[in-house]
């Protein structure tokens, strides 16, 4: 699946979340279409190494988020929902207070193994 780019002003940087030994995420929550009279407010989660990339972002920074889109189906009760969920892996932005970009890349997109295997099955969370 091709990548997918999430560009606006950073609202928020959450606190890294340790999910098990062996994975952690971290989310961003970008502020994207502020020229239209609805603008969105994106979430874009950082999984495990990635984590750290954000450290150089705070509120109010011009950020652009390459990202791809995660999906899966989890059953509940008789129904079956979707979670999808956007996954960054490259960031580059302008911080408010200066000039110098601040930018935090990935060399290569990350295949498959962001999340060790079994270990969305180990737990009930569909994400």
């Amino acid at each position: 699946m091709d990548s997918v780019v999430v560009a606006g002003t950073v609202l928020r940087v959450l606190k890294e979340q340790k999910i098990s030994d062996s994975f952690t995420k971290r989310i961003i929550v970008v502020e994207a279409d502020q020229d239209t009279d609805y603008p969105q407010q994106v979430a874009v989660e950082f999984v495990n190494d990635k984590c750290q990339l954000l450290n150089k972002f705070s509120n109010g920074d011009f950020v652009t988020i390459d990202c791809n889109i995660r999906g899966k189906d989890f059953p509940k009760d008789d129904d079956l929902l979707n979670f999808t969920k956007l996954n960054g892996w490259r960031i580059k932005g302008t911080a408010t207070g200066g000039s110098e970009p601040a930018t935090a890349d990935v060399s290569d997109m990350p295949g498959s193994t962001d999340m060790p295997q079994g270990e969305a099955e180990a737990d009930d969370l569909p994400f």
